[in-house]
Order: C-alpha cells, then structure tokens, then sequence
C-alpha cells in the first residue's frame, strides 16, 4: 500500500501541512538509509512523541487502520508477507508517524493563535462582521487551557490521516471481528474521514480545524485542477459537487480524479440538494434520491459479500445495471478486478473488446 508516500494519506498530509509534510519526508528517508536514523529521530522527538500520544495522537497505523498492540492482535496476513510487510511499514510507521505529528502541531498553533487572537485570527477578529463570526464558531475557546486544545488537534489529526483508538470502541480492547471487518470495509478509515465531517458544522476547537482542512482540500485541489486542466485541454474542470467529476483533473490522456474526501463531499452535497442529473434517478423524487445516495456511500465501504447480498436483492449492480445471471454474477464479483474487466469486456466487445483490456495489463 503505497497510499502514504504516493497517494491519499500522503497528499491529505501535503495539503494540511506542506512544510510538515515535506519535513516528514527528509526524515522518513534518513530513517531508511542510515542504520542509526530511527535511533536518532526518536531520541531527538520522544518528548514530542510522548506529549501528542499522551494527548490521543494514535502513531501505530497499519494499511487496515488496525491497531497491532491490542490484547489479542495479531499481524495482518500482508504484514506477515516479506517484501510487502516492509513497504507497509515505512509507509504508515517511518513515514506516517512523522507526518502525523507535525500536523497534530501545525493545528495545535492554529487552535492557540486562535484563542490568543495572534496571527490571522487575530486580524480576523477585529473586522466588524468577520470578527464576531469568527469568535462565534470559536465557542468557549478563549477559555481553554493547551490540554483541551491538544486533544482536538489530536482528534483532528487522526480524522485527516487515520488512526482510530479502538481501545474506546471496542470493549476490552478486543481486535475486530472477522464478520465485522467482513460487514464494513476498514471500517477505521471510514470512521476517520466521516469524522471530519461529523466535526465540521460544530462550534469549537474541533469544528475550526474541521472546516480549515477540508477548505484547503477545496482550495489547493481545485487550483491545481483548474491550472492543469486548462493547461492541457483548454477548459476547467467540474465545479458540480453532486457530480462524480467534482473537481477532476482533465487531461488529453483521460480524467485524473485526486481529491481524497470526493465521494464523502459528493454525498454530503446530494443529501443536501438531491441528484437530479443522474440519469438513474431522473425520475425518482427528491425523497428517492437522497435514499438511493445514502444506499450507494453504504454499498461503497462495506465488504464484498454485502454488497453482494444488496446487489441480489436490488437485481442490480452498483452501477445499476441488470443483474441477468445471478450465478455468474456470483462468480464474477469474487475474481480479482482484472479477471472482472476481462470478462466484463469480452461479454460487450468478444475478443477484440478483451484484447484492449489484457494487452496494457501484459505490457
């Protein structure tokens, strides 16, 4: 899983804190390289270290967000393969653990400039309006002591990265079960990003940080969207919130699709005004609409047989066609993606339509 160095994690990280990020990555590769890296950098920040887990910042992390030191636990069947558990590991431990801690103070400076009224928070709180918005949505924050303001930048932190502290969720501390893994689909990094969410209308510290982050998702990825899709092809990308494109990149080699919280911020958006444009729904009323998008972000982080259960009962699949063979439906979802594509292809193109799909894969 490369998505802390190359993809999700890494680029969320990027876009909350830059210089962090940046900083993270310096270290993470001076950890691998030097055979006293690790040493060093944790001598040098177990303070730092201990204050943020101390406060909630959760550092052990794992693709499957499931925290290894539990009563109980055990390594992940890919952890325990050679190659594949070293990449794991410098993915969400070397390189992660850094990146989450200078987020966690990065947020933990803005809360503080916040209640101490410095910086931009502080300018921002002497115009007339703005002013008196902004301490609104502060709530009691000029009350609150640095405790209290590190564990919502901790709780901000594990919400935009990952990290869930199964000990308060689970009782006993007791590993998640296999038919609950089976039934939510990593259910930890499902519980992180609708965190964000969650926090975002609250007032308070958590609610600042929540709306800071997911504002420079918006602002930093759509300026890049609009720079390279203009650049390349002339137009701007998909400002439709309800739209899968929402945002997209548009490239002549095809769409580009980086935004880590899209299909969180398209459902939000077509609950809050419905999805008349999807062709599936045209008919459906605005009661339809909103049940079909809460059942489609469901279907969309629960495990393969669930969705299997729903597409039977439903006789369709996720993209809503016909299910005609329920067998060979069956069958078909529980092949690798690439079988899947194969097959899917030779049934609408024969051989041709197949050889389009095999040849890149065997490239």
């Amino acid at each position: 899983d490369m998505s802390v160095g190359l993809g999700r994690q890494g680029l969320l990280g990027f876009v909350a804190s830059p210089g962090g990020t940046i900083k993270a990555w310096g270290q993470a590769w001076s950890m691998l390289t030097t055979p006293e890296g690790m040493a060093v950098h944790l001598s040098q920040n177990a303070a730092r270290y201990a204050d943020a887990a101390q406060h909630g910042l959760i550092l052990n992390m794992s693709p499957l967000d499931i925290t290894l030191s539990l009563k109980g636990a055990v390594k992940p069947l890919l952890d325990r393969v050679p190659v594949l558990g070293a990449v794991n590991n410098f993915q969400f431990n070397t390189l992660l653990r850094p990146i989450k801690l200078y987020l966690y103070e990065h947020e933990l400076a803005v809360l503080q400039a916040v209640r101490d009224g410095k910086g931009l928070a502080g300018v921002a709180q002497e115009f007339p309006i703005l002013g008196r918005v902004v301490k609104k949505l502060g709530g009691k924050i000029e009350g609150m002591s640095d405790d209290a303001l590190k564990e919502a930048a901790a709780d901000a932190s594990n919400n935009w990265v990952g990290g869930i502290d199964w000990a308060k969720i689970m009782p006993g501390g007791e590993r998640p079960s296999v038919l609950r893994r089976m039934v939510l689909l990593t259910e930890g990094w499902t519980r992180a990003n609708i965190g964000a969410f969650v926090n975002s209308p609250k007032i308070g510290p958590k609610g600042i940080l929540a709306r800071r982050m997911l504002a420079g998702e918006l602002v930093v990825l759509g300026g890049l969207a609009t720079a390279i899709s203009y650049a390349t092809m002339g137009k701007l990308p998909n400002f439709d919130p309800t739209s899968s494109d929402f945002l997209a990149i548009e490239t002549p080699w095809g769409t580009i699709r980086l935004q880590p919280h899209g299909a969180y911020m398209k459902t939000v958006a077509r609950l809050a005004v419905g999805n008349p444009k999807a062709a599936l729904w045209q008919d459906a009323n605005a009661f339809e609409q909103r049940a079909q998008t809460s059942l489609k972000f469901f279907e969309g982080r629960t495990g393969q047989l669930v969705k299997l259960g729903i597409d039977l009962a439903k006789g369709k699949d996720y993209s809503g066609r016909e299910i005609q063979n329920p067998a060979l439906y069956v069958g078909q979802s529980l092949m690798p993606i690439v079988a899947q594509s194969i097959l899917r292809d030779l049934q609408q193109g024969g051989l041709e339509g197949a050889a389009k799909r095999v040849g890149p894969q065997l490239a």
